[in-house]
């Protein structure tokens, strides 16, 4: 498959999640949005997990609680809020906004901890 035409394809996927959460979010609300997100991707992982060995899908016991923590600061509290924010902003600004977060991530990296850039 052709790479511009994937990035074509997961653009629209990634993009069209902004379009369906404001078509959504006035129904349903902003918690319930989010728990559905989360267990559709849950989901998914655990179709992924299938083609792992038993040794790939060993965890360590004490890996489970920092993975929690990780789920619930990087994908159940952005879904949250994106939710919560679309209900007073445009989808197409919010996606913008969104797809930003790594040249923001950078100016705050630059701008806060006095880093040199380099040009990659």
């Amino acid at each position: 498959m052709n790479k511009y035409v994937l990035l074509f394809l997961i653009s629209g996927i990634w993009g069209s999640q902004f379009f369906f959460i404001a078509l959504v979010i006035e129904n349903v609300g902003v918690i319930t949005l989010s728990a559905i997100k989360a267990c559709i991707g849950g989901i998914c992982l655990l179709f992924f997990g299938l083609f792992l060995s038993k040794e790939e899908r060993k965890v360590p016991r004490g890996y489970y609680k920092w993975y929690i923590i990780i789920a619930f600061f990087e994908v159940v509290l952005p879904f949250v809020f994106i939710a919560q924010g679309q209900k007073s902003v445009p989808s197409s600004i919010a996606a913008v906004l969104i797809g930003m977060v790594p040249i923001f991530t950078i100016l705050f990296l630059l701008a806060f901890f006095k880093r040199k850039s380099t040009r990659p």
